[in-house]
């Protein structure tokens, strides 16, 4: 039987992703998901405000009885490009 688990809720987020945020170390925003990643004014459109890296991380528990089984993570709402490192 498939269960499902959401996991949008208790995300780091920060908006200049480094070595040092992938490796755990560092301080970031906690977020929900959806995020959007920055605000920018509806009648403002410069392409370099939004054309960052950045990074969300979140550590993860399987449930008890997941050993031996398949485990999807699915990412549903990455904006253009991402890497998943688990």
């Amino acid at each position: 039987m498939r269960q499902i688990i959401p996991l949008n809720r208790g995300w780091e987020f920060t908006d200049s992703f480094t070595e040092d945020f992938l490796n755990g170390i560092g301080g970031a925003e906690v977020v929900s998901l959806p995020h959007t990643v920055k605000e920018t004014p509806y009648d403002y459109f410069d392409e370099s405000e939004y054309q960052t890296v950045s990074g969300y991380r979140k550590k993860l528990r399987l449930p008890e009885g997941c050993d031996g089984k398949k485990v999807f993570l699915y990412i549903g709402a990455a904006g253009h490009y991402a890497e998943v490192f688990i």
